[in-house]
């Protein structure tokens, strides 16, 4: 999902699914293939591109939408760029293509493992992540890659927009990357992470299965799960250290106070929660398993309508007025 401002937002799926919101309603668009779309990204509305199986890259140049030519025949899993003259496509295989304006040419990766996202600070270079947890970054003599944890599948990745990205993955693999160094953080645990969150002061804050809520604290990493047991965590949200929730399996939300207590609910359903997202800690959502949403108003959590069975993923929003839910099988909800 990529967009230029609220009015103007863009999802991709499998089947060549275009969509695109208007900040009204979600239009089906005719993107011309039937090739899985697996990413989007673009400059401005009238330039925008989508990459999908087949080595399929499509342009969009604000009146329709164009194959571009490209040198693979194999899927290109996500595509990112810094200015409309360098974009980069990354997939199967290590494979990396690069846009100067003019062309799609493929660059050397220096591995083979399947490469499933790109991205960069401003001013940096770019870094692309995949399997078997190996990172690449593009220097001047071209990219260069590092097994970061050898078998470790990086599954997560956050970005302030600013100056840090933060990765995820398997066994417990968190990666750093600021606009002054690149970090490893070694957590001291084996488990699935799921999400990541840093505030504004640094500390880093990773959730993932059995039972797992890390803190980042004077150079290692605390399990300040709460005391609960057999939970499998999957979101984080919050805006200072001092207070976020956490949500996960059985229908658990976890809300940390003051830095040391934690709350607890369990929604009666059991259902699974997925995501969670709000304006403030006093207006917050949680969405999960069979179409559940909730809802908190700074007391207590309350069912809210709706209007579908299948499971919600992921939530976001930009005001309490527009919030955006998505799911399994092209579910795609709003809330005005």
């Amino acid at each position: 999902m990529w967009g230029t401002d609220a009015q103007n937002i863009y999802a991709v799926g499998s089947g060549g699914t275009l969509l695109r919101f208007d900040g009204q309603d979600w239009n089906v668009l005719d993107s011309g293939t039937d090739l899985n779309l697996y990413d989007c990204w673009g400059t401005a509305p009238d330039d925008i591109y989508l990459c999908g199986s087949g080595g399929l890259i499509l342009h969009y140049d604000g009146a329709a939408w164009t194959p571009q030519d490209t040198p693979v025949e194999w899927p290109l899993d996500g595509i990112w760029g810094s200015s409309a003259q360098e974009i980069y496509a990354v997939g199967v295989a290590g494979t990396i293509l690069r846009y100067d304006g003019q062309d799609w040419l493929q660059e050397e990766s220096d591995t083979t493992q399947r490469l499933w996202s790109v991205r960069g600070l401003p001013g940096q270079p770019p870094i692309a992540i995949g399997s078997g947890g190996v990172l690449l970054t593009r220097g001047a003599s071209g990219w260069t890659s590092t097994h970061v944890a050898e078998g470790r599948y990086l599954y997560g990745m956050w970005d302030n927009q600013a100056d840090t990205i933060l990765m995820t993955g398997y066994n417990g693999l968190v990666l750093r990357q600021t606009v002054h160094a690149f970090q490893t953080l070694s957590v001291g645990h084996t488990h699935w992470l799921q999400d990541v969150w840093s505030p504004s002061c640094g500390r880093v804050f990773a959730v993932g299965k059995r039972n797992v809520v890390l803190q980042s604290m004077n150079g290692g990493w605390q399990n300040i799960a709460p005391p609960l047991e057999g939970v499998d965590y999957a979101a984080i949200w919050g805006r200072q250290e001092q207070d976020f929730f956490v949500v996960g399996s059985g229908g658990v939300i976890a809300r940390r106070r003051d830095g040391h207590s934690w709350e607890t609910w369990r929604l009666q359903s059991g259902a699974n929660l997925e995501a969670i997202w709000g304006p403030h800690s006093g207006d917050l959502y949680a969405v999960g398993g069979g179409g559940t949403i909730v809802h908190f108003d700074g007391v207590s959590w309350e069912n809210m309508a709706s209007p579908t069975d299948q499971a919600l993923l992921a939530i976001d929003g930009h005001s309490a007025t527009e919030i955006y839910a998505v799911g399994a099988n092209g579910t795609i909800l709003c809330w005005d």
